[in-house]
């Protein structure tokens, strides 16, 4: 995995496939996606590799409810606060399939499983108590 710094308290992570952003402030590291499942160690090498902790982790933001997006929930082992749109709650809870065009075995996994915490967002809430980072909904 790639770790990109865009910003001091901001670094892209490119994995093979797909993205995800470490943001951190004063209330810790939000992670912004997990990648598709088995990205959880990249991930979490990522963190230690720019002197953070796993524990650090306070939250994470879903931005949508493909699994290349949470697939690697459950392999970071921390405490922190999910936060998905409340459109993608349904999908992180098992409630309703993901919307992609190949639905592969295994690749879906339900919330209750994650052993998490999910708080429902929406357009211009804050990211973390640091209230100048917001979330922005775009519609697809």
């Amino acid at each position: 995995m790639e770790s990109i710094e865009l910003l001091p308290t901001l670094h892209l992570l490119r994995f093979g496939v797909g993205q995800a952003y470490l943001w951190r402030d004063a209330d810790g590291l939000t992670l912004i996606d997990t990648g598709e499942p088995g990205s959880g160690p990249d991930l979490l090498a990522a963190v230690e590799s720019l002197g953070h902790a796993p524990g650090d982790l306070r939250a994470v933001v879903v931005t949508h409810g493909h699994d290349d997006h949470w697939g690697a929930l459950s392999e970071l082992g921390t405490d922190a606060t999910v936060m998905a749109h409340a459109a993608d709650a349904p999908v992180l809870r098992g409630e309703r399939g993901q919307q992609l065009p190949d639905l592969t075995a295994g690749s879906f996994r339900r919330l209750a499983e994650l052993d998490v915490s999910l708080v429902c967002v929406g357009h211009g809430d804050p990211l973390t108590g640091d209230t100048s980072a917001r979330l922005r909904a775009v519609p697809l």
